[in-house]
């Protein structure tokens, strides 16, 4: 606001970190700025004429707020599971969409930053329960987090029949592709006859392709 001048101590603490963090490399600059904010810091007076003797910056340990930061991890992991889900679904980026956050750990981190969150993953409503059984469990989608669980009802998100359709058919085209990998690791002459190295990029090409068959399998059985 206008004439209020309560941030401004707070600023000049962060910008005179700031300067002292950055004077071993824009000597120059940093000074210049550092000796224009003299007249305004408090704490001016203890501090040496020049930047460049000034004392550098240690962090402070006490400052220091697990807490806080596992609570700003879990919320990274909601938004990066729901955001998952919209990309893997191809649902609309501009989509609100409802979730679920379940689990009493990711309750609690949730709870605190719903807004924030809903906004980042677009997700409205956006509902924070402690047990399982408060969250549906058909036509959803589940991501397994480390502090809990995220659920994504499915339905009218889109064409469940065209996904389907979809998805047997990249599995059908997988599991060919597996057979393939399969039979020609199978056979005996290939493997005694080509080199280790191409045998075993097969091989890497093989476990490639069952991984991406599974997760194609398990992404149909959860709208199945």
């Amino acid at each position: 606001r206008a004439g209020d001048t309560t941030p401004l101590p707070v600023m000049l603490h962060a910008l005179d970190s700031v300067m002292r963090l950055l004077h071993p490399f824009m000597p120059f600059v940093t000074e210049e700025l550092w000796q224009r904010m003299t007249p305004l810091r408090a704490n001016a007076a203890d501090d040496p004429s020049q930047l460049i003797v000034a004392r550098y910056p240690v962090a402070d340990d006490a400052r220091f707020d697990d807490a806080a930061e596992r609570e700003l991890a879990a919320v990274q992991d909601f938004v990066r599971a729901i955001r998952n889900v919209r990309a893997e679904r191809r649902v609309d980026a501009g989509r609100w969409v409802e979730a679920y956050i379940v689990g009493a750990d990711a309750a609690e981190a949730a709870r605190g930053t719903a807004e924030a969150l809903g906004q980042l993953a677009r997700v409205r409503p956006l509902h924070v329960v402690d047990a399982p059984e408060e969250a549906p469990s058909d036509g959803v989608v589940t991501s397994v987090l480390p502090v809990g669980r995220v659920v994504l009802p499915m339905a009218g998100l889109f064409d469940l029949d065209a996904e389907r359709a979809r998805l047997q058919k990249q599995i059908d085209d997988a599991t060919s592709e597996v057979q393939r990998l399969e039979r020609k690791l199978a056979n005996e002459q290939f493997r005694t006859r080509a080199p280790a190295e191409v045998v075993a990029k097969e091989q890497e090409r093989l476990a490639t392709a069952g991984g991406r068959l599974r997760g194609l399998e398990e992404s149909l059985a959860e709208i199945s």
